[in-house]
């Protein structure tokens, strides 16, 4: 039996719970699937934190509810021989996770969206030939076994980073885009609860490449107790398991955390670059880490998600209203995300590339001659590029003068950052110069 609806859903965790939520509130019927059971939804991997700068950029209402823990004004970046550190004056959000993702949940069934939970997207519908040829559905299999194909007028993708849809669709479609090991990072998180108060809260991320090759492992207070603790991987060939880095040498790094009783542990694997240089196809839209929407920096996806989500459902909603759902219709979701937000990931991806290319050596003296300042760490990770100044900080970096190749990656990477913020605020108003820029930032990208 085939039911046919505006549009389908698949994933609910930040993303698709914004977008479904959204849809619904506009009239569009439109359905859920998901993978787990609803009361399972939000139990990801993550550093449990909201960056308040990203809500302001994106005009989005910082969240209230129950699951905010705490709030964060300040964060430390430690250098890999822990005698150097940066120490940032920010406005976050400690939060549970799990019970914010449930929030949303209930917000969107609140406003009409149906589910089908324990169920699995199978693979995509396809209609149609040639330039027409568009998405059309999907194939589940739900709690009972039982195999369903779907059909709707437009499908989104918020599945996570394996984009379970997205990633079965034509090669040849530019939304197809693989996103490669190197621009993921694999992570190890536990949070623990010591049997003691410490003397202060704390958020510190730390560079080592013993410890968090290609990223950094953080450690960070819920309350004086409680603790989330992870570390972050690069996925690069030989790359080591983040769970043995974890036990093997951040807690011997950290002796006390041992004390902590363990209540709760997770893995994942996260997207560290800039956006997909397309999110939209005939019939479909990619949102949240299903079109890598998040920052490389930080690792933060949650301000990005709910942005992405509110866009792709106003965009979604005209173009049912419309009877128009081409590429054609749909590329305002690409233009205004990046226009917005994607320009800052492009930045911050070069950034990241920047970083860690430098060595543990390189890092202790650029942290230990303060060439990074807290509000220049905090302006990188809100804008994906380094102030104007930083410049001449380098010029006048005597401390460093003779280390001139470290003088000379720094200059580069803000340089880069500059570029990649540039290429993707010139992103194509219309599909047909689309290729044209991405021949430009395939070329960029691949001489880092």
């Amino acid at each position: 039996m085939t039911e046919k609806l505006d549009a389908i859903i698949v994933g609910m965790n930040v993303a698709g719970a914004t977008v479904s939520k959204e849809l619904a509130s506009l009239g569009v019927d439109i359905l859920v699937v998901e993978r787990l059971s609803k009361d399972r939804i939000g139990e990801k991997t993550c550093g449990d934190g909201l960056e308040k700068h990203e809500f302001r950029r994106l005009n989005l209402p910082i969240p209230k509810g129950d699951f905010i823990i705490r709030d964060i004004t300040k964060g430390e970046l430690i250098a890999p021989d822990r005698k150097s550190s940066i120490v940032a004056q920010a406005e976050g959000l400690g939060i549970n996770r799990y019970h914010f993702n449930q929030h949303l949940v209930k917000s969107a069934i609140n406003a009409g969206v149906r589910i089908k939970d324990d169920t699995l997207a199978l693979s995509p519908l396809l209609e149609g030939y040639g330039d027409s040829k568009r998405v059309s559905g999907i194939k589940i299999r739900d709690k009972k076994g039982e195999i369903e194909k779907i059909e709707a007028k437009m499908v989104v993708d918020c599945s996570g980073l394996f984009a379970k849809i997205r990633n079965q669709l034509p090669i040849s479609w530019w939304v197809s885009e693989k996103v490669s090991n190197e621009d993921t990072a694999v992570c190890y998180r536990e949070t623990r609860v010591l049997n003691y108060d410490l003397d202060e809260l704390f958020v510190r991320a730390y560079f080592s490449e013993d410890v968090a090759p290609g990223a950094f492992y953080w450690i960070g207070c819920r309350d004086l107790r409680s603790l989330n603790i992870g570390v972050g991987v690069l996925r690069v060939p030989g790359y080591p398991n983040p769970r043995r880095q974890f036990y093997t040498e951040l807690l011997p790094r950290h002796p006390f955390l041992k004390k902590g009783k363990i209540t709760w542990k997770s893995g994942g694997i996260v997207p560290a670059r800039r956006p997909l240089e397309c999110m939209v196809a005939n019939g479909f839209i990619a949102v949240g880490d299903a079109a890598c929407q998040v920052n490389p920096i930080s690792g933060g996806g949650i301000g990005p998600s709910l942005f992405a989500g509110k866009l792709a459902a106003h965009i979604i909603h005209k173009a049912i209203e419309k009877k128009n759902t081409s590429i054609e219709f749909l590329w305002d979701y690409n233009l205004k995300y990046n226009h917005q937000y994607g320009f800052i990931q492009a930045g911050g991806h070069a950034m990241r590339l920047g970083l860690f290319s430098l060595n543990d050596s390189d890092i202790n003296k650029m942290l230990g001659a303060k060439l990074l300042s807290d509000e220049e760490i905090l302006y990188a990770i809100e804008h994906g590029k380094l102030q104007s100044g930083f410049t001449s900080k380098l010029k006048m970096a005597r401390k460093l003068a003779k280390y001139p190749k470290l003088l000379l990656a720094l200059r580069k990477m803000q340089i880069h950052m500059e570029k990649a913020r540039s290429l993707y605020l010139e992103y194509p108003e219309t599909p047909k110069d689309f290729l044209e820029w991405r021949k430009k930032v395939r070329r960029f990208f691949s001489i880092r």
